[in-house]
């Protein structure tokens, strides 16, 4: 018990440094903001539940939440709004067949499919704009699945899944040193692709 609470802390505490570096290299890039949410939220959680006894999952929606609401203007609201209503339907759905019992982990699922559905949408638009595959975008698609299955194995209480856990933080981390150093935008890090049109 002392040792996974080690583990916890250190990947914890290195998660926190390392995520600040990437909201540095990220500034004036479209993904800046998302970059400093990533940054800024962990350190707010943990000093508000230290400072107030503050609910973590309530902050972590709320931070999600206006993450999500910064991909969006009028027309990708009106655009969007038949996968919204999709996902929410979706998540409610998968929480009751699986009787997930922690309503606060569904609420916290529906900003993160929100996150990820206008990444991978941001993705394949790259895809079929410039008829490349943008490594980065892929790279940000695969943190933030790694975040969701997270918290599904948490709330399902897997198999294993504190060693999941541990994998997952791990590998969020090396994103993190990866966008420490290379942007979003960097053009060397896309990748010719040929889409044949009928």
């Amino acid at each position: 018990m002392i040792r996974a609470f080690l583990i916890y802390n250190i990947l914890t505490y290195a998660s926190i440094v390392v995520w600040v570096f990437p909201a540095i290299k990220q500034y004036k890039t479209k993904y800046f903001f998302l970059f400093f949410i990533f940054a800024a939220t962990d350190i707010f959680v943990i000093s508000a539940v230290f400072l107030f006894n503050a609910r973590p999952s309530l902050l972590y929606f709320l931070f999600f939440s206006v993450l999500v609401i910064s991909f969006l203007n009028t027309n990708k609201v009106k655009k969007h709004t038949v996968a919204f209503f999709f996902i929410i339907i979706l998540l409610i759905t998968t929480a009751t067949y699986l009787n997930i019992r922690s309503f606060d982990g569904v609420i916290l699922l529906l900003p993160l499919t929100g996150i990820l559905y206008f990444l991978t949408n941001d993705f394949l638009l790259h895809i079929i704009s410039y008829n490349k595959i943008n490594i980065p975008l892929l790279i940000l698609v695969l943190y933030q699945v790694l975040g969701i299955l997270k918290l599904l194995n948490i709330l399902l209480g897997l198999y294993e899944s504190e060693f999941y856990f541990y994998t997952a933080s791990a590998f969020q981390i090396l994103i993190g040193l990866f966008f420490s150093f290379f942007s979003v935008e960097d053009n060397r890090l896309n990748i010719n692709v040929h889409i044949k049109n009928k």
